[in-house]
């Protein structure tokens, strides 16, 4: 994806990378309890979502030349 947005001139957001800072940070075991529901191990429950969104925004804001960057903000403990 990176190769493919340069090859294009579009802005990358590692946002893979940007989710596993946190995620490791914290380790498998606490993020599974914290983040995810029962047996679910893709789709993260609602703390999970909120979780990723900032880490969106985050990368949003810290790509330059993303306009968006303008009409978005991180709101809650960082």
């Amino acid at each position: 994806a990176r190769d493919v947005a340069a090859g294009t001139g579009v802005a990358f957001i590692d946002l893979n990378q940007l989710i596993c800072d946190p995620y490791d940070s914290l380790g498998q075991e606490r993020v599974t309890a914290l983040y995810f529901d029962g047996d679910e191990t893709t789709h993260t429950n609602a703390l999970g979502a909120h979780v990723n969104a900032t880490c969106l925004v985050k990368g949003i804001g810290a790509t330059d030349g993303l306009p968006l960057a303008d009409y978005l903000k991180v709101v809650g403990p960082q």
